[in-house]
């Protein structure tokens, strides 16, 4: 049995439940008309100035004002859009095309990006000025006039906003690349943004010049050294593949001697026999061992000196039994 205390009404129990059934059947820009907020933008990506629907008029208002406007119109995002609650939620984009759970989550990153930009005034003013910062291609930075006869919108004495106007096309300075560039002053301001310390002063420079000086020269030597191994080492490799390639070709005109070389002798011819039919063993399918073929090679051409040894003695000796020259009977082969 319950006690009272722990007792509720049936309706303060299911109300949350029946809230968020009854919630999840309105369209999207009837939750977001509930919530007194604007549609959201058409765009796949979004600014955080169209998230948040903040126009130029608005920016002049005073920071105060315009920060709790920001978070006001926050804390709406987030109770319409955090994942706890949008689980229960049918949203739909401008198609009427149903928001999927990682359609509902990128809106809510996109809109706590925007919220991370927008709530910090000078990252506010920051990206602003990243938004609206066009360049002209038409400036003529000596006369002081815009191609079409204008004055330049911006003051000439100060070079950092002449060069930031300048190279506002330049990918390399995007807000979410180089937000130091779109928030600084002054040179002095974005060196201290970017590399987190001080500037060096004109005694500090002069006073190092020289060592910059050696350290230009060290590192153009080191350069030039390096390069120059490069072209070393490429050329040695170049003058090895050559000679590689002459002991080839003169390897190739050996062998082809061999098996067709000059002379028809009968050493010759059998010299030739040998080497074309070790080429043939040892190209084969049968797994041949050429060491061995060599050996058996020159056995056979021993033999064959031997025999052709033994056959001149024979000659010669029957030569000098009939009285004949011994030079004429010598066998050429």
């Amino acid at each position: 049995m319950l006690c009272r205390s722990c007792w509720r009404a049936p309706s303060t129990v299911f109300t949350p439940l029946m809230r968020n059934y009854a919630m999840s059947a309105i369209p999207d820009d009837d939750h977001h008309q509930r919530m007194d907020l604007h549609p959201w933008p058409k765009g796949a990506q979004p600014t955080p100035m169209e998230i948040f629907a903040i126009t130029t008029t608005d920016l002049n208002l005073p920071q105060l004002d315009l920060n709790k406007q920001i978070k006001a119109m926050y804390a709406k995002y987030v109770k319409l859009y955090h994942p706890d609650v949008s689980k229960n939620l049918v949203l739909k984009d401008h198609r009427g095309r149903e928001l999927s759970p990682e359609d509902k989550r990128v809106r809510f990153d996109q809109i706590q990006e925007a919220y991370d930009i927008l709530k910090n005034p000078r990252r506010r003013v920051a990206y602003h000025r990243s938004q609206t910062t066009k360049w002209d291609k038409d400036i003529r930075f000596g006369n002081g006039y815009s191609g079409t006869g204008a004055h330049f919108t911006y003051d000439q004495r100060n070079t950092f906003h002449a060069f930031r106007t300048a190279n506002a096309h330049r990918a390399h300075y995007a807000f979410h690349r180089d937000e130091a560039f779109w928030t600084a002053g002054t040179w002095d301001d974005y060196y201290r943004m970017k590399h987190g310390r001080e500037p060096p002063t004109m005694e500090e420079i002069n006073r190092n010049k020289y060592k910059i000086l050696a350290g230009v020269v060290i590192v153009a030597v080191a350069v030039f050294v390096l390069e120059f191994s490069i072209a070393w080492d490429r050329t040695n490799e170049s003058i090895r593949q050559r000679n590689l390639q002459s002991l080839k070709a003169n390897r190739d005109l050996q062998q082809s001697y061999d098996n067709y070389g000059y002379g028809d002798t009968q050493l010759q011819r059998l010299e030739r026999f040998l080497v074309s039919r070790r080429s043939s063993l040892v190209n084969g399918d049968k797994p041949v061992n050429e060491d061995e073929l060599r050996t058996n090679d020159h056995d056979i051409l021993t033999k064959y000196a031997q025999t052709q040894v033994k056959k001149w003695d024979n000659e010669l000796e029957s030569s000098h039994i009939r009285g004949e020259d011994p030079v004429d009977t010598a066998p050429t082969n």
